[in-house]
């Protein structure tokens, strides 16, 4: 009787986590792709527009494809518009050899491009959930309907997909390359984690992770595949955009330049509300002392102070990692725990890098749900406490410039956190039982 009830209780979970999945991030964002209208940037709220990004990197790719210099903006929406992409009036900012992946979609009109990238985001959201079980070697598969049902209603995968935007491809090759690394296949792994580097560049900080942990090999395989990648898509992008980005567009990227500045009106600085990098907290508290104007003028300070605290951040946390096997779950945590950090260390995070984090969520989930007996409820209430702040949207994009609420701006940034403080708990847990 006992067991037939389980059933029926668990049968119940996995309908309303399907439920939850495909009303949220499956049905609703195919619903707006299908009836949305573009009519000009009449707002401060990038979030409020559709496939928005995706329409950059479809410009961008269409750009390249006719040999022009994508980093011109003007040009680059000028020539998408002839397609039916419309213009976001923001600078491509990725490395030439990401729109390699893109190139196919330009082929087809804007309008079912679009819809295919999102169906391929869709997909990914589900195949990411599978490896991240597979790398954490979760065999509940319980743990599989329970990702599912707390991915469906976490916000930074939503805002991926309303977006169009490209974590999720960078996630598949990053998550494939930690996968083969644990199977220490290190020569296919490093390809995979190469190929993640150069579609977006925050990856890269694991080659001082790797260097920590004495991986000498897979260290030297990482480099030369990232330099055999890079060589190849500049030596096909002409030399006067390559100049483009690794003299502008790359610095400005490193510096935070580029986040700072948006072609629409309102607010030059609707990129650092939204920032959720540890170091953004230091940028707001001058904003609020100094104002915008005194802010503007003495920027160098709070920069300089960002990229101290970040640095000094990272280093600590890079210190506490102390594992040197790759053969159980303690690398695992140590990959989740170097993941988080990079986002807090990050000179922009915002809420759709958070994507990223699947693998971390998901072998959280497989933790609490195949341990229950032997852990205290701190565990669940620190990971309900984080999943809460950085998967809901808690009055995140209306904050105010010129107040004490803009330290609210940065609830995600509390969550992430809160969750890393999680992490180094199941770590620390996981080393005493190695």
């Amino acid at each position: 009787m006992q067991d037939a009830y389980r059933a029926r209780m668990r049968n119940l979970l996995r309908f309303l986590c399907i439920f939850i999945f495909l009303i949220h991030l499956v049905i609703f964002p195919q619903y707006k792709y299908i009836t949305y209208k573009f009519e000009g940037l009449k707002s401060d709220d990038i979030t409020s527009f559709w496939a928005i990004d995706f329409s950059q990197y479809y410009s961008a790719a269409l750009t390249l494809r006719k040999g022009k210099d994508f980093y011109d903006t003007n040009l680059m929406y000028e020539l998408g518009k002839e397609k039916g992409a419309f213009n976001s009036e923001m600078d491509y900012l990725y490395p030439p050899f990401f729109l390699f992946l893109i190139i196919p979609l330009t082929f087809l009109p804007f309008w079912l491009a679009k819809m295919f990238w999102l169906f391929l985001n869709q997909s990914l959201i589900v195949v990411l959930i599978l490896i991240s079980l597979r790398i954490f070697r979760i065999k509940n598969k319980d743990v599989f309907w329970l990702s599912l049902g707390f991915l469906g209603i976490f916000n930074p995968l939503s805002l991926e997909l309303r977006l169009g935007q490209a974590d999720l491809v960078m996630s598949l090759f990053l998550y494939l390359g930690i996968y083969l690394i644990i199977k220490k296949q290190f020569f296919f792994g490093s390809i995979f984690y190469a190929v993640s580097c150069c579609l977006k560049l925050s990856p890269i900080a694991f080659i001082i992770y790797f260097v920590k942990k004495r991986l000498i090999k897979l260290t030297i395989l990482s480099l030369i595949a990232i330099m055999v990648i890079t060589a190849f898509s500049t030596a096909i992008v002409k030399k006067n955009i390559n100049d483009n980005y690794f003299s502008k567009t790359f610095p400005s990227l490193i510096s935070g330049d580029k986040f700072m500045r948006l072609s629409y009106d309102k607010s030059e600085l609707y990129y650092l509300k939204l920032n959720q990098s540890l170091g953004s907290l230091i940028e707001k508290t001058f904003l609020l002392i100094w104002g915008i104007e005194g802010y503007r003028k003495n920027i160098m300070v709070p920069k300089t102070l960002s990229f101290i605290l970040r640095a000094v951040f990272f280093l600590f946390i890079l210190a506490l990692l102390k594992n040197n096997s790759l053969d159980n779950n303690v690398f695992l945590w140590e990959v989740s725990i170097f993941i988080t950090t990079i986002l807090l260390v990050n000179t922009g995070s915002f809420v759709y890098h958070f994507s990223v984090l699947i693998l971390p969520l998901c072998g959280v989930l497989g933790f609490l749900a195949e341990n229950y007996r032997k852990i205290g409820i701190s565990f669940y209430i620190l990971f309900l406490a984080s999943f809460i702040l950085m998967g809901f949207r808690l009055g995140y994009y209306h904050v105010p410039l010129d107040n004490i609420f803009l330290f609210w701006g940065s609830s995600k940034l509390y969550g992430l956190m809160l969750f890393l403080w999680l992490l180094f708990k199941i770590y620390q847990r996981s080393l005493k039982t190695v």
